[in-house]
């Protein structure tokens, strides 16, 4: 009995020493989910501990990391100073802006209404301090909140072993403004009133907007010829087999016009053009056909555009419609205006 008692004090006091000795952090579990990429990270915190800002925001939330991309490189500050030189500065280099967007990204799909993201930026510098970047980000309808607490401060300042510990107890929201340095707006961004640290920025604002990403990737080289004289039957035969699940026309386009007297009426599926290339879309977006599937008969397409009975004027206007809707490139549009122009 009086064994027993003994190993358990030993073991209280075992347990005693241990919280006192070893530091908090290694023996407690990391409550908030972290993103981490070296020493950058995002982490999800409890947003009931911002002083500017009360949930529920606008998360989980989904955005394009490019632009995410766009976004982060917009931003940028001036510092405060005599000597210090007007106008503004990025805030981000290039290489932290392709660490942080997909961090960002991650974090706020995964996000809940009462969480908000807090950021910290490392710049790595050879043989000096390196240079932070503290900031906290959210959501709230359409409009990015981004409040900073640090931009491109020493690091050195802050041991290395309590750094987290340390900038985690400054909430950027509470923070208004810098003895050092402010932020600069710029189009699509405001201040929040009040605050030179906190920037507020619509992402649905057309100056964020990303160009959309053609259909295929064109090589270099002037392949239109290629494809104009040459076949490859694998593709043939494959295309001719779904062009007879949609009821498209297949096999090759006529070596030359038939003669005017025998041309075919409307219906004759040349006139169709700009249905036949909706339906090629259709099934590229369904994944039945690859993208070289979608390259090589688009080619064949665009051969047989040239044998509708329609105009000039009527053909360029169906060509760029084709263009604006993004069934055709630029770059198919102009070579067939060229060919167009060199009939008149």
């Amino acid at each position: 009995m009086i064994g027993s008692f003994a190993d358990a004090v030993v073991r209280v006091l075992f347990c005693t020493l241990l919280y006192f000795v070893l530091p908090a952090e290694s023996i407690q579990a990391e409550p908030n989910p972290v993103y981490r990429d070296g020493d950058t990270y995002v982490e999800l915190k409890g947003a009931k501990g911002l002083k500017g800002a009360s949930p529920p925001f606008n998360h989980p939330f989904i955005i394009q990391e490019e632009k995410l991309r766009k976004i982060l490189s917009s931003l940028s500050y001036r510092q405060k100073g005599i000597l210090v030189k007007k106008g503004g500065r990025p805030v981000f280099n290039n290489r932290e802006v392709e660490t942080l967007a997909p961090l960002i990204a991650d974090a706020l799909s995964k996000s809940n209404a009462n969480e908000y993201l807090y950021v910290y930026s490392q710049r790595d510098r050879t043989l000096l301090d390196d240079m932070e970047t503290v900031f906290s980000l959210f959501v709230e309808d359409d409009d990015m909140n981004v409040a900073f607490s640090r931009v491109l401060s020493r690091a050195g300042s802050v041991p290395r072993t309590n750094r987290r510990k340390t900038l985690a107890e400054k909430d950027p929201t509470s923070i208004k403004s810098s003895g050092f340095w402010e932020l600069a707006h710029g189009e699509g961004q405001v201040y929040q009133e009040g605050h030179r640290n906190w920037l507020i920025i619509n992402v649905r604002e057309r100056t964020f907007d990303v160009e959309p990403e053609p259909l295929v990737s064109f090589a270099e080289e002037d392949d239109f010829e290629f494809f104009n004289n040459r076949t490859n039957p694998v593709i043939e035969d494959r295309l001719r087999k779904l062009e007879e699940q949609i009821g498209l026309k297949g096999g090759p386009a006529p070596i030359s016009p038939p003669p005017p007297a025998k041309r075919p009426a409307a219906d004759d599926g040349t006139e169709n053009l700009s249905e036949k290339f909706r339906d090629l879309k259709e099934l590229l977006d369904n994944d039945l056909i690859s993208p070289e599937d979608y390259k090589y008969k688009k080619k064949e397409l665009l051969k047989r555009e040239s044998q509708t009975g329609k105009s000039i004027p009527q053909r360029l206007k169906e060509l760029r419609n084709l263009m604006d809707e993004g069934l055709i490139s630029e770059r198919d549009y102009e070579k067939k205006k060229r060919e167009l122009l060199d009939r008149l």
